[in-house]
């Protein structure tokens, strides 16, 4: 890939800047993400592959309607967008895949760990966690077959199963939680006029559930229909922890070991 090197500075920047903002505003700002994306388009078009702007264009799509549905922010949506266009393949493999593995990876045991620690010392409830520890038990124990089964079929190392399994483990104490956690430190009643650009729906504690149904923000158009609906107040959550300190451990982890899903899947 032409321009290697330029790609590579361009990119730990932009990561670096979108993590410093995000810690210490929870926002990543378009001042960084959108001259990254203008930047990724100009070098894919002197660098001329039709895959170079395929993978970007589909990342997006993915990534938007996440957006959408409230399960990730625009800011990130451009940051993924920005990294996919100026490293769309590294090592001949696609990029925001290892990117994004490591970064999941982490950011899942330490929000897990973090967040049930904090809530366990504020003291639990379980009868309002009973349909989470439910999910979260069964969730664990399909996760254990799945490890037996990977193992006892060969399909499998006995390191990738761990390294599997593990994680997803780590995973199941805020699943277990996730409504007390959510209510406790995220869930804020907004007014109106108090409303931010994108704000994510906190839909089980909505009245008017139909009106959001598979959409998780909430737009101008729906802050005119709350106004003629004289709902002044508005369930969101805010505050929730910044993922783009762990997409840059993300990141960097996928330069250092660019083969290793690759590795990870050979029994």
């Amino acid at each position: 890939m032409l321009f290697l090197e330029i790609r590579l500075a361009i990119l730990f920047l932009v990561c670096v800047l979108a993590t410093i903002t995000d810690l210490k505003k929870g926002l990543i700002y378009d001042k960084i993400t959108l001259p990254a994306v203008g930047l990724g388009i100009i070098l894919n078009i002197l660098d001329f592959n039709i895959y170079n702007f395929a993978i970007p264009f589909f990342v997006f799509i993915f990534f938007l309607i996440l957006y959408y549905l409230g399960k990730l922010g625009g800011g990130d949506v451009k940051l993924f967008l920005a990294v996919s266009l100026l490293l769309p393949f590294y090592n001949d493999q696609i990029f925001i895949i290892p990117a994004l593995f490591f970064s999941a990876l982490f950011s899942v045991i330490f929000l897990s760990v973090f967040y049930t620690v904090k809530y366990i010392k504020s003291g639990i409830d379980l009868q309002k966690n009973k349909k989470g520890i439910l999910q979260a038990s069964v969730l664990a124990m399909l996760i254990l077959v799945y490890g037996f089964f990977m193992l006892s079929t060969a399909t499998l190392s006995l390191n990738s199963v761990l390294f599997i399994t593990i994680p997803l483990l780590f995973a199941m104490p805020f699943l277990a939680f996730q409504s007390g956690i959510k209510e406790k430190f995220f869930l804020k009643y907004v007014s109106l006029s108090d409303l931010e650009e994108d704000e994510v729906i906190a839909k089980e504690f909505f009245e008017n559930k139909e009106m959001f149904q598979a959409k998780g923000i909430i737009t101008e158009e729906d802050k005119i229909k709350l106004k003629q609906l004289d709902i002044d107040k508005v369930p969101v959550y805010r505050e929730l922890p910044p993922f783009a300190p762990f997409f840059l451990v993300g990141t960097i982890l996928a330069l250092l070991f660019p083969n290793f899903l690759s590795l990870l899947f050979i029994s």
